[in-house]
């Protein structure tokens, strides 16, 4: 509302300035236009009136100079000349015969009071020219009529510039009480009232007007009062949100402790000089087994556990799911700190969470660091380095060159996300022959990398891309491209899933809708690695039995090696068992490796299932892996791995 008073102030102000600009302007645009018409009419008015006077006398004369002129009668030519001369307008008198100049009456003027008018003479009942006269009339009497004309306009020029004065005092006069309301208006400021009782009132338009200001002001000033009474409560809980969405957004919902944003704030205004970094084992495994409701009630159970290890300048952090940190404001020396950690860890491995009749142990790994910089950075890089080692808890050492493989990692991170991107992930083939004659029966679909010409297996990116988000792509880009690779083979490939991939929902929708838009399933083996662990049977046997009915087959992955048993034989629907390299390779020198691999053999033959040997690297690997059972055979002896796959 006040806006609209300062709006309202700058109109009146400016309101008779507009009113006599426009009338001025007005007028004066109709007063020039009617001006130049009527002057331009006038003018041309009077010139043809002279003219015509003129063209009158050599009217009267012509036809008689014509005659006189063809006879020869120069004395009534001389007669005629100095009649046509006696008239007060002409000057001057001209007759030519045949181009020359024949007779002259008068003085021909030097000025331009003139005009020069010509007729030629012809003679009468032909057409033959015979001479010219030329009559120098005075255009006085045209400049004269002009000129008065010009000083009558300018006359009333000069009344309507009289009468346009009286009408700017007038609108002055009139619109006073807007100047005397605008300078009033001109300093107001709510809930400030504005006495109007002095404006004078010379219509009843301006007294509506005044009525009407002087109702809205009060309606500004009582509007004014409640939105500052409603300012002071809406600030006085903005504060208290503010506060409180301050309190969310550091502190950590369900333990109620202080998050890791509440943390990194401390650690960048220096306030803390040694960090320990707790992380529980295997946690997902108890939100996988109990449920996530108890690993809730576990977490906020053992943060409080944690709690009685606060002592002076130590505060307590969740940072994530299944991690707390220890902030010490004073920087520990190494004695110091693992007396600490040692003392956390013991005490830790005591805690016991009972549900129900299950006691539910944890288990912690636990990184620390005391730099000077990177403090948390240096204390994840230490937690990850102790749990690569299977250590209860590591100190950050630049010696252990934790840092640097920390950074390696992250470039390879880096260097498989560009990969997608740039679709640089391609497959590599590797036969699978019968063992009894060597004839290739279908091949092993492995993934590579291309970068700059070099051409990386999985060993060097695989564990870095298990831990990232970029696993599930890598899986999805290698078994789309095989599809689409064999759509137009006859031969059957072979393609290594891992448990996580298993348990991807996401991945094994993708994996059907693959197959079923190639038509690819009964071409297809999917070899599960083994040496990883089944934790969950229903999963794994689920996944198998939805990838059967499509049409493919099953091989369990590296059997003899890692958690190898016979359980999983006996529990999942396998139509090949590929036994592990490091038996095979040392089939020829180790008994205990030619025991078990023949082992495997008997229990394959009596169940049905074939057999695969990896690593066949040479002819006496092969001849005897032939001689023991073995049916199919796999390795360098057989052929390497290469983009192009023969069927």
């Amino acid at each position: 509302m006040k806006e609209s008073l300062f709006k309202l102030r700058f109109v009146l102000t400016a309101l008779d300035r507009k009113i006599i600009f426009i009338a001025t302007i007005v007028v004066f645009v109709i007063v020039s236009a009617a001006f130049l018409g009527v002057t331009s009419l006038t003018k041309e008015a009077f010139f043809k009136t002279e003219k015509e006077k003129a063209n009158i006398i050599l009217n009267t004369a012509v036809p008689l100079l014509e005659m006189d002129f063809l006879l020869g009668i120069e004395t009534q030519i001389d007669d005629l000349l100095k009649a046509l001369k006696k008239n007060k307008d002409v000057k001057a008198v001209e007759l030519y015969k045949n181009g020359t100049l024949y007779k002259i009456v008068g003085a021909i003027p030097q000025n331009d009071n003139v005009w020069k008018i010509e007729r030629v003479l012809i003679a009468p009942n032909t057409h033959r020219k015979i001479g010219k006269i030329v009559l120098y009339y005075k255009s006085t009497n045209y400049h004269n009529l002009y000129r008065n004309y010009l000083l009558w306009i300018g006359f009333i020029f000069f009344l309507l510039f009289l009468a346009l004065l009286f009408i700017a005092w007038y609108i002055k006069n009139l619109v006073k009480p807007f100047r005397i309301l605008a300078g009033k208006i001109k300093n107001y400021t709510p809930p400030k009232v504005i006495d109007l009782t002095d404006i004078p009132h010379n219509s009843k338009e301006i007294e509506a007007i005044v009525i009407a200001l002087d109702n809205m002001q009060k309606k500004i000033a009582k509007y004014s009062q409640e939105i500052n009474k409603w300012n002071a409560i809406l600030e006085k809980r903005v504060e208290e949100k503010t506060k409180q969405l301050k309190k969310q957004y550091y502190t950590d919902a369900l333990t109620n402790l202080p998050n890791r944003l509440a943390l990194v704030e401390k650690i960048e205004k220096k306030y803390i000089h040694t960090l320990v970094v707790l992380n529980i084992d295997d946690f997902k495994q108890i939100n996988d087994y109990f449920g996530h409701l108890v690993g809730d009630k576990i977490l906020v159970v053992f943060s409080n556990y944690l709690k009685t290890f606060v002592q002076e300048s130590t505060e307590l952090f969740r940072l994530t799911g299944d991690e707390f940190a220890f902030a010490i404001q004073k920087r520990l020396s190494k004695k110091e700190l693992e007396k600490f950690i040692q003392e956390l860890y013991k005490k830790v491995e005591s805690f016991i969470f009972s549900y129900k009749e299950s006691d539910i142990l944890i288990r912690v790994t636990i990184g620390a660091a005391n730099e000077k910089e990177n403090i948390l950075e240096k204390a994840d890089i230490a937690l990850k380095y102790a749990k690569a080692k299977r250590k209860h808890y590591m100190i950050y050492n630049k010696q252990l060159e934790m840092e640097k493989a920390y950074k390696e990692n992250l470039e390879w991170v880096r260097r498989i996300a560009k990969a997608i991107e740039e679709d640089r992930i391609i497959p590599y083939f590797q036969p699978i022959a019968w063992a009894k004659d060597a004839k290739i029966k279908g091949y092993e679909a492995l993934m590579r990398m291309e970068e700059d010409g070099e051409v990386i297996t999985p060993y060097h990116f695989i564990q870095v891309a298990k831990r990232s988000r970029f696993y599930p792509a890598l899986t999805k880009i290698l078994f789309h491209k095989c599809c689409k690779y064999f759509q137009n083979k006859e031969c059957s490939f072979s393609f290594n899933l891992s448990i996580e991939d298993i348990e991807n929902e996401e991945t094994v929708q993708f994996l059907e809708k693959t197959m079923d838009s190639f038509s690819l399933g009964n071409r297809i083996v999917f070899e599960i690695t083994e040496t990883e662990g089944i934790a969950n049977y229903d999963i794994v046997t689920s996944f198998i039995q939805k990838m059967k009915k499509r049409g493919a087959k099953f091989s369990l992955d590296d059997f003899g090696s890692g958690y190898s048993n016979f359980e999983y034989l006996a529990k999942l629907d396998i139509d090949y068992i590929k036994i592990d390299g490091s038996l095979i390779k040392n089939i020829l020198q180790d008994k205990n490796s030619l025991i078990v691999v023949e082992t495997i053999i008997d229990y394959a033959k009596k169940r049905g299932i074939l057999t695969v040997a990896e690593f066949v690297s040479s002819q006496e690997i092969y001849e005897k892996v032939k001689e023991i059972g073995i049916d199919l055979v796999q390795g360098y002896y057989i052929a390497k791995p290469a983009s192009d796959a023969t069927c």
